[in-house]
């Protein structure tokens, strides 16, 4: 079976999807110029008339549901014609047609189907076209039926309605069936409506000797969010078996109840169920827990335990900065200074990882400095490569000297040259840049010449492109020196045009914006608007884009 989606957000993901398949384009690619023309003017007195591309044609409807309806067709071809279906409803005139024609024979399909995506999306329709007549048809269908297959495709339906029309069917008829794929179904529908109707049935579900079942139950009490179900997970919490306690720990940390961390503080810590009562105190911790967990990070007895406490700080101070704007500075920069003590000196790889990611959302105006501090004494890499980070995204100005010598021309590990460069050019400390120029344009051995280029693919504006074009003039041809300039041009513009100076010069001519920051935007704004002309009904925005 595939996994059940929210109806809503199919033509958004639908969206997303296509925007990661397509790139943007761009002006060197001969993309598109501007985004759509004018909007049509109306004519003088009167309503105007809608364009085109919004008139309903019976014709299209007709041929939509020939494709809908033909036994020969596939699932693919189906679901394609009631795409087309679900678009005409923002048509003009076309509300009159669908209700007649189009809901019986998309109702029956959506019925018929074992797609979830299918079963979804017509929910979708049926509901925005006529909610009162869908209603009617599931709590009929419902009552009547007994087929597994058409009860769970009624789920999809029903939770479409929202509540409290589809929460009536869930929690009714539907929630009578004894098939599992029903009941897994009509608990994730129910929860995700956060519908009240739900808590006791999925307290119920926790005990089900189905595993699938039971993690569905402890998801939607999650999603509903009752505290009278607190007790329930909280007890769901050290079953591994079908990962449960997993699934409980997420739950816990969806319902707010400021007395749910000490109680699983207060649960024993050892045993197999030590991973999933971690989980638990990351997800359930609070602001008001914060010196608790600060406790957990230095003292923590796992390292399962000092994980989640570095997790749910940088979750805490980091997420939401109003809330975390309440602490006092000292205390901010304590914090800050616990995640980087336990980033480059916990034994724990995991722990190291967690303090990192923490800190990179905690950090304070002294964190920068401190870090290069602690950079000149620490021995490993993942120890360097954190501490590398941290100095590139806090722009300590003070350490790009130190960059350039000791990481960009002195490390051993490729990784730590490469994010040495990488930090180096975050800073963009003037004098140390000119040092770089001046040292990479001299550069008279390959293996020197070969460090630098590998920062110099990193140097991401003209500046950095002309020294790169300088350097193709001066190398040999075919060399090894050669070679790792182009690489640097290649990563630096994702562009390969060979050891020739002059075609670098003209696609740069015709692409005089490409360093800017603006260009990105300029190019994703075109392409949007492009996307819009040619898919009606399927609204490409920022925030589709950011699902």
């Amino acid at each position: 079976m595939n996994r059940p989606r929210r109806g809503i957000l199919v033509l958004a993901l639908a969206a997303a999807a296509a925007a990661a398949a397509i790139p943007p384009a761009r002006a060197e690619d001969g993309g598109p110029a501007g985004g759509g023309g004018a909007p049509p003017v109306p004519p003088a007195g009167g309503d105007p008339a809608p364009p085109p591309d919004l008139r309903f044609f019976p014709k299209e409807l007709e041929d939509a549901l020939k494709a809908l309806e033909d036994p020969a067709g596939d699932e693919d071809t189906r679901f394609d014609a009631l795409q087309k279906i679900a678009r005409m409803r923002v048509l003009e005139g076309a509300t009159g047609p669908l209700k007649e024609d189009a809901f019986g024979p998309v109702l029956a399909k959506a019925l018929e189907t074992r797609q979830d995506t299918f079963a979804d999306t017509a929910g979708t329709f049926l509901a925005a076209l006529d909610q009162e007549r869908l209603h009617g048809a599931l709590k009929k269908e419902a009552e009547s039926g007994n087929d597994p297959s058409r009860l769970r495709a009624m789920t999809f339906l029903a939770e479409n309605l929202g509540a409290p029309k589809g929460v009536e069917v869930l929690a009714g008829p539907l929630a009578q069936c004894g098939a599992r794929e029903v009941r897994v179904r009509v608990v994730e529908a129910l929860g995700l409506l956060r519908a009240e109707q739900g808590v006791s049935l999925a307290i119920a579900f926790l005990r089900d000797p189905d595993l699938e079942t039971r993690n569905a139950a402890a998801r939607a009490l999650g999603n509903i969010g009752d505290p009278r179900a607190v007790p329930a997970l909280l007890a769901g919490l050290p079953e591994n078996k079908g990962d449960l306690g997993w699934f409980c720990a997420e739950a816990l940390g969806l319902i707010e109840d400021p007395g749910i961390f000490d109680a699983v503080l207060q649960r024993p810590a050892g045993g197999p169920a030590g991973g999933t009562r971690a989980k638990a105190l990351e997800t359930c911790a609070r602001l008001a827990n914060l010196d608790a967990v600060l406790g957990l990070l230095q003292r923590g007895a796992s390292p399962e335990v000092r994980t989640a406490a570095a997790n749910a700080i940088g979750r805490l101070l980091g997420d939401d900065p109003a809330a975390a704007g309440r602490l006092k500075p000292g205390e901010r920069e304590a914090f800050a200074d616990a995640l980087l003590e336990g980033m480059v000196s916990d034994g724990a790889p995991t722990v190291r990882a967690a303090c990192c990611w923490a800190l990179r959302k905690c950090a304070t105006d002294a964190t920068g400095p401190k870090a290069f501090r602690r950079l000149l004494t620490i021995q490993g890499d993942d120890k360097l490569l954190f501490l590398l980070t941290i100095l590139g995204e806090r722009k300590v100005a003070e350490a790009a000297p130190t960059l350039l010598k000791s990481g960009i021309l002195g490390a051993k590990q490729p990784m730590i040259r490469r994010a040495s460069g990488v930090a180096f050019w975050q800073i963009s400390e003037p004098e140390a840049v000119t040092s770089f120029r001046e040292q990479i344009l001299a550069a008279q051995d390959a293996g020197t010449l070969e460090r630098l280029c590998e920062a110099l693919g990193s140097w991401r504006t003209k500046e950095g492109f002309d020294v790169a074009v300088q350097l193709l003039r001066t190398t040999r041809e075919l060399s090894r020196e050669q070679f790792c300039v182009m690489l640097a041009l290649e990563k630096m513009t994702g562009h390969y045009f060979g050891p020739y100076p002059g075609l670098w010069l003209k696609w740069y001519q015709q692409n005089p914006q490409f360093f800017s920051p603006r260009q990105e935007r300029i190019d994703r704004e075109k392409w949007r608007a492009e996307f819009d002309k040619e898919n009606r009904g399927y609204r490409q925005t920022k925030e589709t884009e950011k699902a």
